[in-house]
């Protein structure tokens, strides 16, 4: 996706340089409008309650409003085990932050400029979390979704959306779709149908609150956001950009403006004479300050309204259901839930696990970490490494004085060897279902599409890897504008020190489930690690009609020998080094069907420093078969010891040998497949040279 170069720029104090930020609830709104002529006949309708609402509380013909009203606010952390899995601090801090703001408690209103501090109101609302779910469970408020939405940050980011009438739903994600770092839709746009999914504000994790990911500096976006989920425009308007012409924001006591991403307290660009409200919560300016007493009155004419529910959000019968009117709030014990910093490392490297408990909040826990060090833990974040390779299972008991609350894991970290894990270079055909146990996968969102090994296919004989993806459909793509799913498949981790030339070469046969190439939006993306799979560098990406080997099908795709076609793909030489992984990530789109791999290898020759070998020694032939003789120079004669190691270091021979006429006398032995060096020490002198068994 493209990406602006623009963050947010709301501060605390006129002309402090700080981030800036842009908010896509125009174009949000405009795609609305554009999807459903409907929207333009509920703004119309709402714009009318709007403004009658307020010509009543202004005349007496309506009870005045003054009351402070309570919203119940869910936060959704849709995250990927990275930082925008925010804390349950830094969410209390978006909170207290909403409150001030809303109340006018924020203490830097005493820096308003003159004209506009007279104007400067209180909106009186308080939001609280909810602290009853709506099936009436136990919550703090604050639910925690691993999914690669995150990454997304549309409205099909948008999971598992708690009754609108009953709570504001603000979704927490990494990144947001055009770059942007959050949005809200006015209620006229999710009035009915799948769009009431959508009602609520999606924002990046790093404009929530003033701590954690965030800062002082970002906090107010989320109060903007809000401003425009009570129904509030851009203070320019809603149909260009700002700085780009003058509008009006349907609100009487803001200036026409044409909107300011710096803070120019002078600014009068509109209306000669009129300085503009460049202060505002709606602006893009560094110096938000304030909302006015006209978008006070609008955004409490939004809660008036039964437009997308807006008037059921802070009635008693609201707050009791979802715990926050202080009566019928509900305590509980903690929900268990745990990662790790780092998915995939290598045996003996150090990785912080993280307690994502639930729910309540924990005030005692203990870790236990199969083959870890340590094995156990007490710690919030236990800094832990591993003995062994393979899946870890790790275990977190979290309790608090109302509960106790288990999470097993089985799954929990991937390590790897420091050694290879196949025999040579790599060469897999998949043949059989154990063969593929050595290549682990990653659903990233736990739902019905991933890599497995199946025998109804394969480029050359059957077995290969399948990708399911003619099965990716879910009750979200109601508001999805498209699946984007990621689903690893992972090599073994290799040793490859000892190849030139290298390269990687597998074969995949794919079919879409559509007839419009521009519609063709998967990806399959090769990448490569060092450190066992912690960090990943891009090897190759087939994407659009590249990937595409068997045309268009309806349903699954059964590929035929003409489907299948080979990739290769040259490695670098900063890649043939231990510990090595290969990842294919496929990237899924609302028309993706099955994707399949096979015979993945290594290909190369092995290196010699020397066509005598190293320093007078050499292994004749090489590679070859496992019978093979030890060259040594002319000069050596008598006793030698020898050594033979695999490639994880291990002895798998060692004998007293008699050097003499270039040659090492060894008994003879076959050896595995596999990576070996051989060692001999001749008069307290060693030498070594590796070989290549096949």
């Amino acid at each position: 996706m493209l990406r602006t170069l623009l963050f947010l720029l709301l501060g605390l104090a006129a002309g402090v340089a700080e981030a800036q930020f842009t908010c896509g609830t125009d174009d949000r709104m405009a795609r609305a409008r554009a999807v459903d002529p409907g929207v333009r006949l509920q703004e119309d309708l709402l714009e009318d309650f709007t403004r009658t609402w307020i010509a009543d509380q202004r005349s007496g013909a309506r009870e005045l409003d003054t009351a402070v009203l309570v919203i119940p606010v869910v936060f959704h952390i849709i995250h990927m085990e990275g930082p925008e899995n925010i804390s349950n601090a830094q969410v209390q801090s978006a909170i207290d932050i909403l409150n001030r703001d809303f109340r006018k408690r924020n203490a830097d209103t005493i820096t308003i400029v003159n004209g506009f501090d007279t104007l400067a109101s209180d909106v009186r609302l308080e939001f609280r979390l909810a602290t009853k779910d709506p099936m009436g469970n136990c919550t703090n408020g604050i639910e925690r979704i691993r999914s690669v939405e995150t990454l997304v940050g549309d409205n099909g980011s948008k999971l598992n959306y708690w009754w609108r009438h009953q709570y504001l739903n603000i979704w927490v994600v990494a990144d947001m779709e055009n770059g942007v770092a959050g949005y809200s839709q006015y209620p006229s746009a999710v009035v009915a149908g799948t769009s009431v999914l959508g009602d609520g504000v999606i924002i990046r994790h790093n404009y929530v609150g003033a701590i954690g990911t965030s800062n002082p500096n970002n906090s107010r976006s989320l109060t903007h956001e809000v401003g425009h989920y009570l129904n509030l425009q851009h203070t320019w308007g809603d149909t260009n950009d700002p700085g780009v012409a003058c509008g009006e924001d349907l609100v009487e006591d803001t200036p026409i403006t044409r909107g300011w991403t710096t803070c120019d307290l002078n600014a009068s660009y509109c209306v000669p004479g009129v300085i503009e409200n460049v202060q505002n919560f709606m602006e893009y300016a560094y110096c938000s300050r304030m909302f006015s007493r006209g978008q006070a009155e609008r955004m409490r004419a939004a809660l008036a309204s039964p437009v997308a529910s807006r008037n059921q959000l802070w009635l008693p019968t609201t707050l009791a259901a979802a715990g926050v009117d202080g009566l019928n709030g509900a305590v509980c014990g903690p929900l268990a839930g745990l990662y790790a910093d780092d998915r995939f490392v290598c045996v003996g490297a150090t990785t912080r696990f993280f307690d994502n408990s639930t729910r309540a909040l924990v005030t005692d826990r203990a870790w236990t970490f199969q083959d870890g060090v340590p094995a156990t833990s007490t710690d919030e974040q236990p800094l832990v490494s591993f003995t062994s390779p393979g899946w870890k299972t790790v275990t977190l008991t979290v309790s608090n004085a109302d509960g106790t609350d288990t999470k097993v894991d089985e799954h929990a970290i991937l390590v790897g060897s420091d050694w290879s894990e196949v025999p040579g270079a790599l060469a897999e055909p998949f043949p059989t279902a154990e063969a593929a146990w050595s290549w682990p996968v990653m659903n990233w969102d736990d739902n019905g599409t991933s890599w497995a090994w199946t025998d109804a296919a394969g480029a050359d004989a059957p077995g290969c890897m399948r990708m399911n993806g003619s099965d990716s459909r879910s009750p979200l793509d109601l508001i999805d504008v498209g699946d984007n799913d990621l689903d690893d498949l992972l090599s073994p981790t290799l040793d490859l020190r000892w190849l030139d030339n290298a390269q990687l070469a597998f074969k995949y046969a794919y079919a879409t489930q559509t007839t419009d190439l521009a519609q063709v939006t998967e990806v399959l993306e090769v990448t490569s690690s060092k450190d066992c799979g912690k960090t990943w560098q891009p090897l190759a990406t087939i994407a659009g009609q590249d990937l595409i080997t068997g045309g268009a099908t309806s349903g699954p795709f059964d590929p035929g020998p003409g489907d299948w076609v080979q990739h290769t793909v040259n490695l670098p030489v900063s890649l043939l080094s231990t510990k090595v992984r290969f990842r294919f990530r496929y990237v899924s789109s609302p028309f993706s069907s099955d994707l399949y791999i096979d015979d993945v290898n290594i290909l190369g020759s092995v290196g010699l420093d020397e066509p005598g070998g190293v320093q007078g020694l050499a292994v004749v032939p090489n590679p070859n078969e496992g019978l093979f003789v030890l060259r040594c120079d002319d000069a050596w004669s008598g006793p030698v010891d020898v050594t033979i190691t695999d490639a994880s270091g291990r002895v798998v021979r060692s004998e007293r040998a008699r050097a003499g006429d270039g040659r090492i006398g060894l008994h003879s032995a076959a050896l595995a497949r596999g990576v070996y060096a051989a060692t001999v020490e001749y008069e307290g002198v060693h030498r070594s040279v590796r070989f290549v068994v096949r």
